[in-house]
C-alpha cells in the first residue's frame, strides 16, 4: 500500500517539476486527504471538493483524539488553506456515538484506501464520507469513472469492497 509518506513525496515532486503555476496540475481527492492526514493525526470522516469564490478547497473532516477539525487544502496548488476546529465543535459529538467513534479510530487510512481503489478501478474518488450501519463501519465513496460516476463501499479497516452496504 501507498504509505502517507511517499503520497507526500509524490505530491511535492509534481509540484516542483513544475516551471511555474499554470503547469501544476490540480490534486485529487487522494492527494489532499494525505496532505490533511500529515497536517493533523487523525481519522477521516468527510472529504469532499468545495467552492470558496473563485477557488476549490478539498474540505476534509478529521477526528483528532477527542476534536473534529476541518482542513481545507487548495486544489490547484495541494497547500493547506486552513486548519480549524468547525464552528459546531460538538457536531461530531451529536452525530457520532462512542461506538462509531471507536470504530474509526480503528479505521484505516483513507488516502491509502482510496489509492488501492483508483488502481484497481482506473477511477478517481470525488467525494467520501465515514458511515456505520448496523455495527459495520465503511467508507461510502463516490468514483468517477470512464463510464461515469458510482457509489462504492469499501472497509473501514481493510479497504476491502463490500458488494453491498447494510441497511439501518
Amino acid at each position: 500500500m501507498l504509505n502517507s509518506l511517499t503520497a507526500s513525496f509524490f505530491l511535492m515532486s509534481q509540484l516542483a517539476s513544475a516551471n511555474h503555476v499554470g503547469d501544476v496540475r490540480p490534486i485529487t481527492l487522494q492527494q489532499a486527504i494525505s496532505v490533511a492526514e500529515q497536517a493533523v493525526p487523525g481519522k477521516v470522516i468527510e472529504a469532499e471538493l468545495e467552492r470558496l469564490g473563485n477557488q476549490k478547497f478539498y474540505q476534509i473532516d478529521i477526528l483528532a483524539g477527542h476534536e473534529s477539525r476541518r482542513v481545507l487544502i487548495n486544489q490547484a496548488n495541494g497547500r493547506v488553506g486552513k486548519n480549524y476546529v468547525p464552528v459546531l465543535e460538538d457536531y461530531w459529538d451529536y452525530l457520532f456515538d462512542r461506538k462509531a467513534r471507536q470504530l474509526l479510530t480503528r479505521s484505516g487510512s483513507l488516502s491509502e484506501m482510496l489509492a488501492a481503489l483508483e488502481r484497481r478501478s482506473g477511477g478517481k474518488a470525488v467525494e467520501a464520507s465515514f458511515e456505520v450501519e448496523m455495527g459495520r463501519a465503511f467508507y461510502e465513496v463516490e468514483l468517477m469513472t470512464s463510464i461515469g460516476q458510482t457509489t462504492v463501499y469499501i472497509d473501514g479497516k481493510s479497504g476491502a469492497h463490500i458488494v453491498r452496504a447494510p441497511d439501518d
